[in-house]
């Protein structure tokens, strides 16, 4: 069930780690909470996850925060999503102001939003209504990737909207935006990556990052970024397996 612990942390700016949940398996969640991580992005963008698995993964797992990412704007999936008692919400291919103003009337109670209250896990089916929503707009947190040419060009203006509580990189999909797939290092990446940290900075917005490997985490860490995504369940699924069958070599 969703506290403000991790939007507060999330505002304070700390350090925070997470891994992204695909899969609706609730073992996962269990296992990522026993190792000591501190959120799980649960993927509706790419992931085979619907928001019945969203709200068993977050029940299983209620020492971490859990964020649902969602696949669009359309179809009110914010606060569908807020409904089933998550964390947080993260909207990626965020564009233009216009698309952030969309993301917070969908993600927030009024007067910041338009969301409704509905009789769900997040209102303890009704029961909380009155406390649940006058906290949820301080106590939920809205997240918003920028991943391509376009939103870094708007960057400043989605920012700067009210009710934005983090912006959140997505250096993959920007690369491949600006013709570099792949490659983060490249001028253009960097620049377009420095125009986003200089605008969430101004506008007092924390700025998240995906950091796949245990190095990057630790240079985004010591470069300022939070929250952090460092991997996802099956590719640390096929690692462990991977890693394991050639250290035990040749049969």
């Amino acid at each position: 069930m969703s506290t403000p612990a991790f939007a507060d942390a999330l505002r304070a700016r700390r350090p925070l780690l997470g891994c992204i949940v695909t899969q609706p398996v609730p073992d996962f969640a269990e296992l990522y909470a026993a190792a000591g991580w501190d959120w799980l992005l649960l993927d509706l963008e790419h992931g085979l996850l619907d928001l019945a698995d969203c709200q068993r993964l977050d029940q299983a797992a209620p020492a971490l925060a859990s964020v649902v990412r969602v696949p669009s704007l359309e179809g009110n999936w914010l606060a569908r999503a807020l409904d089933t008692g998550v964390a947080g919400v993260m909207v990626p291919r965020m564009q233009d102001a216009a698309q952030a103003a969309a993301a917070v009337r969908q993600a927030k109670y009024p007067p910041l939003g338009e969301r409704g209250v509905g009789l769900a896990r997040a209102t303890r089916w009704g029961a909380a209504i009155p406390g649940v929503v006058t906290e949820a707009n301080r106590a939920t947190a809205l997240l918003l990737q920028i991943e391509d040419a376009t939103g870094v060009a708007h960057a400043d203006a989605i920012a700067r909207t009210p009710g934005v509580d983090a912006l959140f990189l997505g250096p993959f999909d920007l690369s491949t935006s600006l013709g570099v797939p792949g490659q983060l290092d490249a001028p253009v990446v960097r620049e377009a990556v420095a125009r986003v940290r200089t605008a969430a900075e101004a506008a007092g917005l924390p700025l998240g990052i995906l950091a796949p490997t245990a190095a990057g985490a630790r240079q985004a860490i010591a470069e300022g970024y939070t929250p952090l995504l460092v991997g996802a369940d099956l590719p640390m699924l096929a690692g462990a397996a991977r890693a394991l069958r050639e250290a035990i070599g040749d049969a």
